[in-house]
Formats: C-alpha cells, sequence, structure tokens
C-alpha cells in the first residue's frame, strides 16, 4: 500500500460530495476506485448519489478482487466499483509477492466512514496491503457522523469553523486522526459481543446504549 489519508469535512453532505469527486477524479487518473462502506445504509445513500450524478459504477464482490489492480488503459476504461467493507476483506490474504510494477496507485480505495472498531478499519487496510498493486487508502469523516458525535464533533466543528474552515474545505488533522483513534479503542474495550446492524445509529443503539458508553 502506498499511501493512507484521512479526509474530514464539517458535515456529511459535504463528505458525500467528496467522495464522488475523488472517484470521477481517480477515472480522469486511469485509476480504479473502489468505494466501500461499512454499514448497507450507507451503501444505499452513496449508489443513489452516484446515480444522480451519472457517474457509473458496479457492485463489488470478493470475486472482482483480482481484477482492481489492472488500470483503465488495461481493460478499456478506469472503473468504479462500490460494495461492502466486509466483502473487501473476505479476500484480503498475505501480502502478494509478484506485485505489479506502476508509476503511480492503479487503485484508490475510499472509505466513506470509519467503523466504531478499530479493528473493523484495520482489516480494510490489510486487504488493501495484500493486493498486487500499490492502493491510495482514503477513510472519509464528516463531524456529524455517528462515531463524532458521541466524541465531541460539536465542540471540534466549533473549534474548526473558528480557525475559518470553510464548509467546503476537508482537513487532514492528526489531533482528530488521535480522536478518532481513541474513541474506536475505548468503544472495542466496552463491546463484548457485537451485534451486526445495517446503520451506524443503529450499531451504537444496540451495541452501546448510554450507560455503556466511554467518556
Amino acid at each position: 500500500m502506498s499511501s493512507y489519508e484521512d479526509k474530514i469535512w464539517l458535515d456529511a453532505k459535504r463528505k458525500l460530495d467528496g467522495i464522488c469527486q475523488d472517484a470521477s477524479d481517480a477515472r480522469a487518473d486511469l485509476s480504479n476506485a473502489l468505494i466501500l462502506t461499512h454499514f448497507k445504509s450507507t451503501l444505499s445513500i452513496v449508489e443513489g448519489l452516484l446515480s444522480a450524478r451519472g457517474i457509473d459504477y458496479k457492485s463489488y464482490s470478493p470475486l472482482d478482487f483480482s481484477a482492481l489492480c489492472f488500470r483503465g488503459h488495461d481493460t478499456g476504461s478506469p472503473s468504479v466499483w462500490i460494495g461492502l467493507a466486509s466483502h473487501f476483506q473476505a479476500r484480503s490474504s498475505a501480502p502478494s509477492s509478484a506485485r505489479m510494477e506502476q508509476s503511480r496507485p492503479a487503485l484508490r480505495v475510499l472509505v466513506a466512514e470509519h467503523h466504531p472498531l478499530a479493528s473493523r478499519d484495520e482489516a480494510v487496510l490489510d486487504a488493501a496491503r495484500s493486493l498486487a498493486c500499490d492502493a491510495q487508502v482514503i477513510h472519509y469523516t464528516s463531524l456529524t457522523d455517528p462515531l463524532l458525535n458521541h466524541f465531541g464533533g460539536e465542540r471540534i466543528r466549533g473549534l474548526m469553523t473558528q480557525m475559518g474552515m470553510e464548509e467546503q474545505e476537508c482537513i487532514s488533522s492528526p489531533v482528530i486522526n488521535r480522536a478518532i483513534r481513541n474513541a474506536q479503542e475505548k468503544i472495542q474495550k466496552q463491546v463484548q459481543r457485537e451485534m451486526q446492524t445495517t446503520s451506524p445509529e443503529e450499531w451504537f443503539r444496540f451495541n452501546l446504549p448510554p450507560r455503556n458508553r466511554p467518556l
């Protein structure tokens, strides 16, 4: 894996706009794009937005894993896939010894949300490392995401606004990255047996009721 980046937006709408723009930019650069979500509700939202923007995409399945590294000029045109992170992780294995030599990443992995459990994010990174090519992995976060809402999102939003951050801008902040990681680690210690849900809001409701939420 060649690089990792976290993009943080003030609100969910701007975050989703950024995902669509980055998927379009990847195609213009003859790179494939793989958009991943941890929850089915987020998947439906992003699919609807891609369709509204006229961005062609394919539904990702584990059978597509080996095709991710082939550039647009190899296959006719670059592709945009979208699917659940769990399906991408299903093909994770030891790093490939026969790596493709390419001047820049052939694949951009756009992860539309952080999972409340750090281990789920790590599994995405492990799967990206096992690809036969370098991939640029980007996590997208908004300060209104459920994970941030439970851990000071409004306070951080006020701070970013005071610093002059514009609504349409995104930032990469080590401070916020650490806050996200710390929140995930606290949650990981609290959740003994995870209940699978279709949305992040439901995840917090069923897996981390208020009396169990870490401070």
